[in-house]
């Protein structure tokens, strides 16, 4: 008996280091609030069929929406993966200015980020966002 504790436990401490441990979720980011609509957008950006590795990017006008591993390697995520987890800080985060990065699962540092963003990029041009939206000439 003693020595089936003991395996069981060796077990339990081996399993114990291979668990990845929690990124720390949280609703911080920008005073300024990314548009709901660029965030939708943002969103449609993302093929669940497709593998994204780090630093893989689908932001549209203020929304910036990110998969970030913060430099601890490719590890490759599915889009479906990164699609429920950015409408989950839509949703848990809509209070606190629609911003915040969740924890992916798979790597301790890997997670997915919305934040504001100043700058909208259209194509290879770079137009402020705030002056977008403004009416031309």
């Amino acid at each position: 008996m003693q020595r089936i504790l003991s395996l069981l436990a060796a077990l339990a401490v081996f399993n114990s280091s291979a668990v990845v441990s929690a990124y720390k979720d949280n609703c911080k980011g920008s005073s300024e609030k990314p548009k709901p609509e660029d965030c939708q957008l943002a969103l449609d950006n993302i093929y669940g069929g497709e593998v994204y590795e780090d630093l893989a990017q689908f932001s549209e006008g203020t929304c910036f929406l990110q998969y970030d591993t913060n430099g601890s390697g490719a590890h490759p995520i599915d889009g479906w993966s990164i699609k429920e987890i950015a409408v989950a800080i839509l949703d848990v985060c809509a209070e606190n200015g629609i911003h915040g990065s969740m924890g992916t699962g798979n790597c301790e540092e890997c997670h997915v980020k919305i934040n504001y963003r100043r700058w909208a990029f259209t194509g290879a041009s770079a137009v402020n966002a705030v002056e977008r939206d403004q009416p031309m000439g």
